[in-house]
């Protein structure tokens, strides 16, 4: 429902020329009003052993708004915060599963949100929180290069109040197991997952996925390319069924971000 609904909504965007509504971007190098504390419940049937068993997972983690749609907010946050069965010991893909999201602003505004998306391949999660409008962050014009400075607002192991959202810097330094995530610098544990990776500006480069194992003090990132792709397409109205697309978006947007590797020069 959702899909077809964004969908008209992106064919009105084309006559009326602006899907975004400018005044509404996020000016903040550090966008408090953008961050969204993530809570997802899920519910799964699992029979696999010729007895049904119903199981649950609670989870935490970290989100932001992306663009406006219809008085709502449409965000981003890891895919595994949306989806169980990306990280569960319990939960599988092969179970029946119903996921229960919900964000809590800023403000400690609490409210439902509906999940538009799920990229299971490069971590990443969309959806749509109705009847409430948050600024949205900027999209960078450019990937981050060796060395660059950045930041986060995130939750982690669920350390957020309402008007006190962690801050937490650190430095891009590279591609990670063969060019599929970006690495940075940032210190990460449960709950940052999903949080956005911002430039000096305020800017989006990317979004936590996960701490490197053993050592919380670099976090992966899927690439730049990719989460441009998602955040532009959101914006236009267009839920993508995958990211397919994204290294032809970059080829010709970005040059040959997609394919370089640390190795190289920017």
């Amino acid at each position: 429902m959702y899909r077809g609904i964004l969908l008209l909504f992106a064919l009105s965007c084309l006559i009326l020329c602006s899907c975004i509504k400018p005044q509404n971007n996020s000016t903040e190098k550090y966008p408090r009003s953008s961050f969204l504390f993530m809570s997802r419940m899920t519910v799964a049937l699992d029979c696999s052993n010729n007895k049904c068993e119903v199981l649950s997972e609670a989870a935490r983690g970290s989100g932001f708004a992306v663009a406006h749609y219809d008085g709502g907010t449409v965000g981003m946050t890891a895919g595994h915060v949306c989806d169980a069965a990306m990280t569960s010991e319990v939960i599988s893909y092969g179970t029946e599963r119903l996921h229960e999201l919900s964000i809590t602003t800023d403000q400690g505004l609490k409210s439902k949100a509906v999940i538009l998306g799920i990229y299971h391949r490069q971590d990443l999660c969309a959806f749509h929180v109705p009847e409430v409008e948050l600024p949205h962050i900027p999209l960078a014009n450019k990937p981050p290069t060796y060395a660059d400075d950045v930041h986060t607002l995130a939750a982690p192991l669920s350390i957020y109040e309402p008007g006190a959202v962690p801050i937490l810097t650190g430095k891009y330094f590279g591609v990670f197991n063969k060019n599929s995530f970006d690495m940075y610098s940032i210190p990460s544990m449960f709950g940052s997952s999903g949080a956005p990776i911002l430039n000096k500006k305020g800017e989006i480069l990317g979004v936590i996925s996960r701490a490197y194992p053993k050592f919380h003090q670099i976090c992966i990132s899927p690439r730049f390319y990719q989460v441009a792709y998602l955040v532009i397409s959101l914006r236009s109205g267009f839920i993508p069924e995958d990211l397919s697309h994204a290294k032809d978006f970059a080829s010709k947007h970005y040059g040959g971000y997609a394919k370089r590797s640390t190795l190289e020069s920017p």
